[in-house]
């Protein structure tokens, strides 16, 4: 597995300072409460999408925590903090705070420009990024949106 998991055991192998370390993660180490394999199964890549969209916005539950868990990480190799359970609130505090959701935003704007650009064919790189125009949810179609917390 290339991301730790809130399901079980991560078992991880880390270079620091010329040495590696071998070590075992559990989500309780972290803080974090243990999930089944079914509480954080995907599905088809809208389904998928809509749940990220949705752990934005503020969702809680087993998916984020293992969204949590992994951005904690990230924070932790490149060095921004000293343990990835130190990272945990401040990974939390980015989605509470909508910083997760404007980054995101500022994304979709930013890669639209690409969309642009592939329709007029004047992009080398053309079909490459294709941001939808739509809106990631559609209630009217009967898809269902984020759940209440």
């Amino acid at each position: 597995m290339d991301e730790i998991s809130n399901t079980g055991e991560t078992y991880v192998a880390e270079l620091k300072n010329g040495k590696v370390s071998t070590y075992t993660l559990t989500p309780e180490s972290l803080g974090i409460l243990r999930a089944s394999p079914e509480d954080i199964m995907g599905g088809s890549p809208k389904e998928n999408a809509r749940d990220l969209l949705c752990i934005f916005k503020g969702q809680k539950g087993p998916k984020r925590d293992l969204v949590v868990m992994n951005a904690a990480a990230a924070l932790y190799v490149s060095g921004i903090v000293g343990s990835i359970r130190q990272a945990i609130p401040i990974a939390e505090d980015a989605i509470d705070s909508g910083k997760v959701m404007v980054k995101f935003n500022q994304f979709r704007t930013f890669t639209s420009g690409f969309h642009e650009q592939n329709n007029k064919g004047t992009s080398p790189g053309k079909g490459i990024l294709v941001p939808s125009k739509t809106s990631i949810l559609n209630p009217a179609a009967g898809e269902r949106t984020c759940q209440r917390n």
